[in-house]
């Protein structure tokens, strides 16, 4: 469980960040890269974590 908190909490932060200050449209790209590697990440520890 402490896996997919952090995975949540990888995915989330960004957001969070975002909404609390305001952006530029580079640091829109950065966030949504930022997010989409955080949940390739977590897809692929959570692969890793449920075959074991």
């Amino acid at each position: 469980m402490d896996a997919l908190n952090a995975i949540w909490a990888a995915v989330t932060t960004p957001v969070i960040s975002y909404d609390l200050t305001v952006h530029t449209s580079l640091d829109l790209v950065s966030i949504a890269l930022g997010s989409a590697a955080a949940i390739g990440l977590g897809r692929m520890i959570y692969k890793r974590w449920s075959e074991s």
